[in-house]
């Protein structure tokens, strides 16, 4: 959510009442959660009319769905960053210790990254993506990145794959999946399959073929994908750097291949 005001706010021109908008809502992201619509409204100077329009521009059904978005967003984000090292305040010394100690993590994840790397597996996977005309990039947060990271550097082979941002835009995506359409969902311990239901079920009910690339041993969603890749130690701390760092492999691997 808060990544999509921002990238909004960059690329559109500056001074028009939308990016106004948009700014003030990335400048009081926290507050925005405690706030109803003529508040909103009042603080951006603007009509409660022009919020909702704007709300509507963004992708969201109203102001409420808006609402409920940014308070998903702004609890995922306090759980990842407690996730890297606890916000409880703390001395120097046990602060650089946690640190370290995070860091440790990732290295250990990292290192059962390239100890189980099957490079059969990744290029099965590689030559489907590349055989099949459709294919979808589905996850949320970090994993949206990395989605879109794929997606950029496939373009740069000629081979566009969809990569939308927001639940709401992969919900109409996973809809509209054919039987020889390719679905890919990526996920690390990000509440993937919580957060974004609606895109579960409707994959869940879609004719495609589907792939699971997770970090994780125990989902229970597995057995709807007709392939699933573990990736990793199956540890939640630092699974992200793990996808990121797979993610690399995949797109390395389809340069040298194509």
């Amino acid at each position: 959510m808060l990544y999509r005001f921002l990238t909004f706010v960059n690329s559109a021109s500056s001074g028009t009442t939308y990016s106004n908008i948009a700014y003030y809502i990335s400048n009081n992201f926290s507050k925005i959660t405690q706030m109803n619509l003529e508040e909103l409204a009042d603080a951006c100077y603007v009509s409660q009319a022009t919020i909702s329009r704007f709300c509507r521009f963004l992708g969201f059904e109203s102001f409420t769905h808006f609402k409920m978005e940014c308070q998903r967003s702004l609890r995922d984000g306090e759980r990842r960053i407690n996730d890297i090292v606890s916000t409880i305040s703390q001395g120097d010394d046990e602060y650089k210790k946690s640190f370290r100690h995070y860091g440790d993590v990732i290295i250990r994840e990292l290192q059962a990254l390239m100890d189980s790397m099957d490079v059969a597996q990744l290029d099965a996977l590689l030559e489907r993506i590349h055989n099949t005309e459709d294919v979808a990039l589905f996850g949320i947060h970090r994993c949206a990145s990395v989605i879109q990271e794929l997606q950029f550097s496939f373009a740069l082979k000629d081979k566009f794959v969809k990569a939308y941002a927001g639940t709401t835009h992969q919900l109409e995506c996973a809809r509209e999946l054919k039987k020889d359409s390719l679905a890919i969902v990526v996920t690390s311990s990000d509440g993937f399959w919580f957060e974004a239901h609606d895109v579960v079920d409707a994959l869940a009910k879609s004719p495609c073929y589907k792939i699971l690339l997770t970090t994780r041993r125990d989902e229970k969603q597995q057995e709807m994908f007709d392939e699933v890749i573990l990736i990793g130690s199956g540890q939640a701390r630092g699974s992200s750097y793990t996808m990121m760092n797979y993610s690399e492999s995949m797109i390395s691997r389809y340069f040298t291949k194509y």
